[in-house]
């Protein structure tokens, strides 16, 4: 998840002035930045796909904290899990997302740390807190469903909605403290006279990778495996049980029983269809820092900046659009993969439309009220108007 390589990092692209040296004597080489064609035509090609992902990602999650919040859904701890998920998405697009795309329209090819220190360093700790949460939070979800399809019995004392507090404050808490060490890695400093830049010390640049490509990505995909080889393990053993009993019972059926497994299916398939796609979408990261840390891909980019440079760029854009995706796609998921969850977004829907029906029916009925109105107090005025003439008229006449 770690921004591996960036025009940042390509030799004469650190910022708008790309490479600023002292020589011995103490004088200054200036390398205006030119940005290759391909970068160029990569770089506008992100910001509208990028844009598209954005509003998706918060009118979506968005959505899912209202649906989830109805009473239907919102007694068990999956509800729960999901819901704080929603908003840490949310919070994850409105941070790293918007400055992806805050750096390619206003600050390209800097990025908006190098403002100042405060930029510097809040910018990587949201990022990377922000994520973590988010991933941890659909491993514990993820694990709540196996413990409830493989141990159904002592599901009910551990799936708790307090044992979902209670892990979601310790996820909270654990990864906000390991993000800490930003306040100490990263160091804004003054590298030439008026011109800071937002570095980074050898933990941060060497070490720090290691550990974020274990937390984002190696652990949760190894949890989410095997969680969901045993959720479907478990099931298969109980379609298989399922089909021996229905073959020596009689067809009476409990249809309350019955109801409560589709309900379990349903939630299982939408949390596995989630989990295959967060896999499917950080498989590519995870390749891609693999073979990042273990080759010298900069010496390598180098050798032709324009082409390896370019090149490397776009793959680079391409795995983490399919890492912002994970945080967009998720309504997306549940409306297809859960009908308990796309029956709840028809009846959100059904209301509003009811209420701009009627609320727009109310306005039309107030208009023809008003202008009824209008019409007596116009007649009204009308008769008194006759009624004060003919007063006069036989006044006249007397």
């Amino acid at each position: 998840m770690s921004n591996s390589v960036n025009l940042t990092n390509l030799k004469k692209e650190t910022s708008s002035v790309v490479a600023t040296q002292l020589n011995n004597a103490g004088s200054t080489n200036v390398t205006t930045f030119v940005t290759p064609p391909l970068v160029s035509g990569i770089r506008y090609a992100c910001i509208p796909v990028w844009s598209i992902l954005l509003f998706f990602g918060l009118f979506g999650n968005a959505l899912t904290v209202f649906v989830l919040r109805a009473k239907r859904l919102q007694q068990s701890s999956t509800s729960f899990y999901l819901t704080v998920l929603a908003i840490t998405d949310v919070l994850y697009l409105l941070t790293s997302l918007v400055a992806s795309i805050a750096n390619f329209i206003f600050f390209f090819p800097s990025e908006v740390r190098q403002i100042s220190n405060t930029f510097c360093v809040l910018t990587p700790f949201l990022h990377y807190t922000l994520a973590y949460i988010s991933v941890w939070l659909l491993v514990a979800v993820t694990v709540e469903r196996a413990i409830w399809v493989v141990l159904p019995f002592q599901a009910r004392n551990i799936c708790t909605k307090r044992t979902a507090k209670f892990v979601v404050v310790t996820i909270v808490s654990v990864f906000t403290l390991l993000d800490t060490h930003f306040f100490v890695t990263m160091r804004y400093i003054e590298v030439q006279p008026s011109y800071w830049s937002c570095s980074t010390t050898y933990f941060a640049d060497k070490v720090f990778p290691f550990l974020d490509l274990l937390f984002v990505a190696v652990l949760p995909c190894a949890i989410m495996l095997i969680a969901n080889c045993l959720i479907g393990w478990k099931l298969r053993v109980m379609r298989k049980f399922r089909s021996g009993v229905a073959a020596t019972s009689t067809s009476n059926n409990n249809q309350g029983g019955s109801d409560k497994r589709e309900k379990s299916t349903n939630l299982t398939r939408m949390l596995v269809s989630t989990n295959i796609f967060f896999i499917v979408s950080v498989t590519p990261l995870l390749i891609y820092d693999v073979v990042f840390f273990s080759v010298d891909v900069r010496a390598w980019a180098e050798e032709d900046e324009d082409v390896r440079g370019g090149m490397l760029f776009a793959i680079e854009r391409l795995v983490y659009t399919l890492w912002y995706t994970n945080f967009a796609i998720h309504f997306l998921l549940y409306c297809l993969s859960g009908p308990p969850f796309r029956a709840e977004v028809l009846v959100i829907f059904n209301r509003l439309r009811d209420f701009c029906c009627c609320g727009s029916a109310q306005k039309q009925t107030m208009d023809k009220l008003e202008m009824n109105r209008s019409e007596i107090r116009a007649t009204s005025a009308t008769n008194v108007g006759m009624t004060s003439r003919d007063t006069r008229t036989r006044v006249e006449i007397l």
